[in-house]
């Protein structure tokens, strides 16, 4: 039986629940479906059979492959956890100009939306550790794919609500990624050669001249699969990037971020994720192919590069 350790911390609030919605805790589920979300988006595999049959190769599913190969423990007291109320939008003010006053269960009480609300949400300084035990892996997937595939998640992704606007953003104590953008592009680099070799490449952006990952070739695949990876500028304070965040969110809102209206739900296609470097912190920002139902939001491509550029 393999064992991997890895001692993390967290670097901006998870709000991140079980069955008690009020009550925050670490579950093991959450994090091993964030992980099989970035294996599935640094694929950008066309064929999607192939994809679904080494997905579930490696993840477990319901029919012939059975079980996960590999099993996640995390190891902290959830009954000691740090625990705090935090706002969920922590740049909005409740005033009656909010946009989503609309939709707000106090909108009848001009100056009080739940938008503004705090939410309990397990905060730092908070250390946890992930364990990682497996038996015979697939020739795909062995002891190396599931360290990098960790790393990346670490990097790229978050656990809990708002995840992709930056909450929930954890680091592995002992990976150093760098302080210089270049440096956190070729970590974040390193790991998807290991997990999908050959995909993806460091270019410069046309747009800003700037360093950023991008796929290494065209790609029609019909899923969300990660187009490119940038890393934005340094924040001297996790909530000064969190308000950055929310407020490019409020400022640039469209559908063609992210969308729940009726029954059309559409999950933002800009993924910002938050990494601590040595003095501060700083936004990735991963954008993925927008992969549409039958019904689709309106594509503003001008929309997420400005709420990118607000950000970076």
């Amino acid at each position: 039986m393999g064992k991997l350790v890895w001692n993390c911390q967290i670097i901006t609030p998870m709000f991140l629940h079980g069955i008690n919605q009020d009550i925050p805790e670490f579950r093991p589920p959450s994090l091993k479906g964030v992980m099989r979300y970035w294996w599935r988006a640094a694929q950008a595999e066309p064929d999607m059979q192939r994809l679904k049959q080494t997905e579930d190769r490696i993840f477990g599913d319901s029919g012939n492959e059975g079980k996960s190969k590999f099993s996640i423990s995390i190891m902290v007291n959830n009954d000691q956890l740090n625990r705090r109320p935090q706002k969920i939008l922590p740049h909005h003010t409740g005033d009656r100009h909010c946009p989503y006053l609309p939709m707000c269960e106090n909108r009848n009480n001009p100056g009080i939306c739940s938008k503004g609300r705090s939410f309990q949400a397990i905060v730092c300084p908070q250390h946890f550790q992930v364990i990682f035990r497996f038996g015979k892996l697939p020739e795909e997937f062995n002891e190396e794919h599931l360290q990098a595939l960790f790393k990346l998640t670490a990097l790229l992704g978050g656990l809990g609500k708002r995840s992709r606007r930056g909450f929930g953003s954890f680091s592995i104590l002992s990976e150093r990624i760098g302080d210089k953008e270049e440096e956190i592009l070729n970590r974040i680099l390193q790991s998807l050669g290991i997990i999908a070799k050959g995909n993806y490449k460091i270019d410069k952006d046309e747009n800003t001249s700037k360093h950023v990952i991008k796929l290494s070739k065209p790609c029609d695949a019909r899923y969300p699969f990660i187009r490119t990876i940038q890393v934005g500028r340094e924040y001297p304070h996790p909530f000064e990037l969190l308000k950055t965040i929310g407020k490019a969110s409020h400022d640039h809102n469209d559908d063609s971020l992210g969308t729940v209206r009726q029954r059309m739900r559409f999950a933002s296609p800009v993924y910002v994720s938050v990494v601590k470097s040595r003095d501060g912190y700083r936004p990735i920002i991963t954008t993925l192919q927008m992969a549409f139902q039958d019904q689709t939001p309106r594509v503003d491509t001008e929309k997420q590069r400005l709420f990118k550029g607000a950000i970076l």
